[in-house]
């Protein structure tokens, strides 16, 4: 379980821990990519800092401190958006990130199923550093209406895969995903390691017949560094601001 607690720490400490944080993303963000000329911290809204007990990888998590800041460009127009920076016990920056920001490109995935579904809405993409940019994918065929959403651990067995979900006993796993995605994601995550668990999370369906187990058609989260099944969202307090006009819930 996560513990956490949102807590408005005095002005002159967000002043502080923000301009460390700035200082630390921006120096990695220029290893990324080189056309990044700085980012700046905005003193409003002011930051707000999250205090949990919680681990990232290898790492512990004592605190997150999310603030709206200004990314600058060597070529293109500056860009606002909401930074989020992890902070260690002895508050010392250890991963700072944006959060994704919207764009026009289409949805990668179908936000509705069947012929009256409503049209998705605009998809959202995250302010990390690329060397270069993808093609865009093609679009999904949508999802059957009888899809269901799973989580579990996903292992490689002697060449076969295996689905234990959260709730039931380990099951067959056929990949069906586009370019199977899945089965690609395991080989990355896992580095080839036969019989590593990865946790995952994705549409699928139930096959018919003796012996019968699962079929992924849509991954959506793929990870081996997290809490898994014990992971619950349910438990976690989220915060969101926006500007123009400004705004917090």
């Amino acid at each position: 379980m996560i513990l956490s607690a949102i807590h408005v720490a005095p002005a002159w400490a967000q002043t502080y821990l923000a301009q460390q944080c700035v200082a630390f993303g921006e120096a990695q963000y220029r290893k990324l990519d080189g056309s990044i000329d700085r980012i700046a911290a905005l003193e409003f809204p002011p930051p707000t800092l999250e205090k949990m007990d919680a681990r990232a990888g290898s790492q512990a998590v004592a605190a997150a401190l999310s603030f709206r800041g200004r990314l600058t460009y060597r070529n293109r127009q500056p860009l606002e958006t909401q930074f989020v920076c992890l902070l260690d016990g002895t508050d010392k920056p250890l991963f700072f990130y944006a959060l994704p920001v919207p764009t026009t490109r289409p949805a990668p995935t179908p936000f509705g199923r069947g012929p009256n579904a409503a049209a998705p809405p605009p998809s959202v993409t995250a302010l990390t550093p690329q060397a270069a940019q993808r093609p865009p994918e093609p679009p999904r065929q949508p999802l059957p209406a009888n899809a269901l959403r799973l989580r579990g651990l996903v292992r490689d067995l002697g060449g076969k895969l295996q689905f234990s979900p959260c709730d039931g006993a380990p099951l067959p796993l056929e990949d069906r995903s586009p370019g199977q995605e899945l089965s690609r994601a395991l080989r990355e995550l896992t580095g080839g390691q036969e019989g590593r668990p990865m946790f995952v999370e994705f549409f699928g369906g139930r096959d018919a017949g003796p012996g019968a187990g699962i079929s992924v058609l849509e991954v959506r989260r793929a990870a081996v560094e997290t809490a898994g099944c014990r992971e619950r969202f349910d438990q976690r307090e989220w915060i969101g601001s926006g500007n123009e006009p400004s705004w917090r819930l």
